[in-house]
């Protein structure tokens, strides 16, 4: 079995982040060197009316790897994997970007201070694909269904949900896995895709700040990286 991560996104819940200033917003996170934001910022037209989860400011690094999402509700920062190995898997794992999760979403925190932005609630969602010596549909058909109660699918996708308590936070840790084939080869199907995603639930109102914010994000890879090593 060959892991590599293919995206991690660090999500920040905000409550009412004002961005009546976009080019104001956009300054402050580009001129983070710890977020590596040198790419030209774009600022969305979006109407005062649409949805406070829509992204109105983007940014992004010079080779497209990091990129922050900016709305009134949520900051999205995702890190991209964009070196893959000839079989298409990306090449980097996930203790590759432990480090840099954790300075990032400090220094995210710190930055939404300047706006009194509140922090209640965190996620990480880790997007993997697994390159597997056997088909991915026998391998999740092996691992997870009772044997006889499922004729040859042609696809499987397989959504768990587990309610976890990671240090002092109640998490929802969503894992789904998807069959995937090769484009060019059909019948191989030997790859897997596995999302994992972990979230502080709705109804458990945090306070994360820059000194705290760190616990979370760290726990949550730890939780990651356990996932993974049942899987094998």
């Amino acid at each position: 079995m060959k892991i590599g991560l293919q995206t991690l996104q660090v999500v920040l819940y905000t409550s009412s982040l004002d961005l009546s200033d976009k080019l104001g917003v956009a300054k402050v996170f580009s001129q983070s060197k710890k977020l590596n934001l040198k790419g030209e910022p774009s600022i969305l037209p979006i109407p005062n009316d649409a949805p406070l989860e829509i992204p109105r400011v983007i940014l992004k690094s010079k080779d497209g790897s990091r990129e922050l999402t900016v709305s009134p509700a949520r900051i999205d920062m995702f890190f991209k994997v964009i070196q893959v190995s000839k079989d298409g898997i990306p090449t980097l794992g996930i203790d590759s970007l432990k480090d840099e999760v954790k300075d990032s979403s400090k220094e995210l925190a710190k930055n939404l201070k300047v706006f009194n932005a509140n922090l209640n609630r965190a996620a990480l969602v880790s997007n993997f694909i697994i390159k597997l010596t056997e088909s991915s549909k026998k391998y999740i058909l092996d691992k997870f269904i009772k044997k006889g109660t499922i004729k040859e699918p042609e696809e499987i996708k397989l959504h768990i949900l587990n309610k976890e308590t990671i240090g002092e936070y109640k998490v929802n840790e969503w894992v789904r896995f998807e069959t995937l084939r090769n484009i060019k080869n059909p019948k191989d199907d030997k790859a897997l895709r596995i999302l994992i995603d972990i979230n502080s639930v709705p109804e458990a109102k945090y306070n994360f700040t820059e000194k705290n914010i760190d616990s979370f994000y760290e726990k949550a890879l730890k939780l990651i990286t356990e996932e993974l090593k049942a899987l094998k």
